[in-house]
């Protein structure tokens, strides 16, 4: 089972500090026993802490609660769309995907294509680009 924690940002003597709620004696969150702040969520993907904002009260935040430990236990159960849910997914570095795309497009080319073209990228600027492009032939197939 996931653990989702609620947490309480207050500010004390200028600086913002983290709190989590204390429980009263039945167990349940005490929500009147922290000063008046913001509250956020808690929780460990992959050995590292993730918090996001749950609002300015209580309800708002065990609202997040219940819906990120629902997400949590739905992505753990291989439930289909949660592999990444309310997650931003890391993009790969632009030589990486530039790379991939050019796999792609050398992929679906035909070899007669790729023998016709020549490369327009020069390090002189772009009129040279447009000039090359200018003088390749027509490809017939």
């Amino acid at each position: 089972m996931s653990r989702v924690n609620i947490v309480k940002r207050i500010k004390i003597d200028g600086l913002w500090k983290m709190f989590s709620i204390p429980r009263n004696a039945k167990g349940n969150y005490d929500w009147n026993a922290i000063a008046d702040g913001r509250y956020y969520v808690e929780w460990y993907a992959g050995g590292t802490r993730r918090r996001v904002s749950a609002g300015v009260t209580a309800a708002q935040a065990l609202e997040v609660q219940r819906r990120k430990h629902h997400e949590l236990e739905g992505r753990k159960l291989g439930i289909p769309g949660f592999e990444t849910a309310g997650e931003t997914v890391k993009k790969p570095a632009l030589h990486i995907a530039i790379a991939k795309y050019l796999e792609q497009i050398d992929a679906l080319k035909s070899p007669t294509l790729i023998a016709n073209m020549k490369p327009c990228s020069t390090a002189s600027g772009s009129s040279s680009a447009t000039a090359s492009r200018s003088t390749r032939s027509p490809v017939t197939t």
